[in-house]
């Protein structure tokens, strides 16, 4: 708690309290989680899209034998001022071990019905990246990138190609080790349009969260 608002969100912000929506309630398991060094703006929750028989994605498309996971990545700028966050879900990337010991990484999908979906978010710049995956005629993203204002969270759906051998959700959580996600802070306040831009770009890194 706090005297106001502020103090009661920099106390859950110290805790690395996750967002509360109906897709991070208590029976959404959160088995990963960080922020970012450069500028203690960021953080990042990844929850597992979770299935009834408790295996990895397999696509309709016959010509398609991957395997996928889906999982949910909340993320949110936790810090108050004039403090801007632009993350690129498209960028996102996950690392895991296969079953040789030998580390890959694949990038998140973003084509076809697998393309990252926003879930819930509170952001006022969510309404470009909202019309590219909302658009029933196209297949690709148009825009990938989300910016967020102090104390604004998003929730994306998105899906990952995993090896051919991790037929159950337990597989990945046992071999999987990081998940990397683009980040771009801002001191500055947002240009009055929608255009995103790096023009006010004041430092860059790719955060990574590890999977305990």
């Amino acid at each position: 708690g706090g005297k106001n608002w502020k103090d009661a969100f920099r106390s859950l912000s110290s805790c690395n309290r996750i967002p509360k929506s109906r897709f991070t309630n208590s029976r959404k398991i959160v088995f990963a989680k960080g922020g970012t060094a450069i500028s203690d703006a960021f953080r990042l929750w990844v929850l597992l899209g979770h299935t009834d028989n408790c295996q990895t994605r397999t696509s309709r498309d016959p010509c398609d034998s991957n395997r996928y996971v889906e999982l949910y990545l909340t993320m949110q700028n936790v810090k108050s001022g004039f403090c801007t966050v632009e993350a690129d879900i498209s960028d996102a990337t996950l690392e895991f071990i296969d079953s040789l010991g030998e580390v890959y990484s694949h990038k998140v999908v973003t084509s076809g019905k697998k393309k990252p979906k926003i879930l819930s978010h509170n952001c006022r710049y969510c309404d470009n990246f909202l019309a590219s995956v909302e658009e029933p005629d196209l297949d690709v993203l148009t825009s990938s990138r989300t910016v967020l204002q102090p104390f604004e969270y998003v929730i994306f759906s998105v899906h990952f190609p995993v090896a051919s051998d991790m037929v159950f959700e337990t597989d990945l959580l046992a071999r999987a080790l990081t998940i990397s996600v683009p980040v771009q802070c801002s001191t500055r306040s947002l240009p009055t349009t929608r255009e995103f831009n790096t023009q006010n770009e004041v430092c860059s890194n790719i955060h990574n969260c590890e999977l305990a």
